[in-house]
């Protein structure tokens, strides 16, 4: 399996309050044109969590959206992100955020079947 480098990501964390107890969501990106090998293929440019206990609030849809115009200021232009194929709630959000689906792709390592989408980031969503 292809180990991620950290290197390549900024991590972002936005909590409810001041209190940082607890961790609403924390996005990742690779802010550099080409990924690598694992990366273009499974993992894309983009990635995201929502601890369970803020789910179904927006939170995701609103952290994806933030990321992108950080990518359009690093000249890239589309972005692939990718969910497990049976994970309605990432498709949602990716499709709010203007994603088009691609292909979906079996993983080997985790045996998940992944959809990869393409974001335009000079489209609106």
């Amino acid at each position: 399996r292809n180990e991620l480098k950290k290197e390549n990501y900024n991590f972002a964390n936005i909590k409810p309050s001041e209190e940082p107890k607890e961790r609403i969501y924390s996005s990742n990106y690779n802010p550099t044109k080409s990924a690598n090998d694992y990366l273009e293929k499974y993992g894309g440019h983009i990635g995201y969590s929502v601890c369970l206990s803020e789910r179904r609030k927006g939170y995701a849809t609103e952290m994806l959206s933030l990321v992108l115009p950080k990518c359009k200021e690093l000249n890239i232009d589309k972005v692939l992100i990718t969910c497990v194929k049976e994970n309605e709630a990432s498709r949602k959000v990716i499709l709010k955020n203007g994603g088009q689906y691609e292909s979906t792709v079996f993983e080997p390592s985790n045996e998940k079947y992944l959809e990869r989408y393409w974001i335009d980031v000079n489209k609106p969503a």
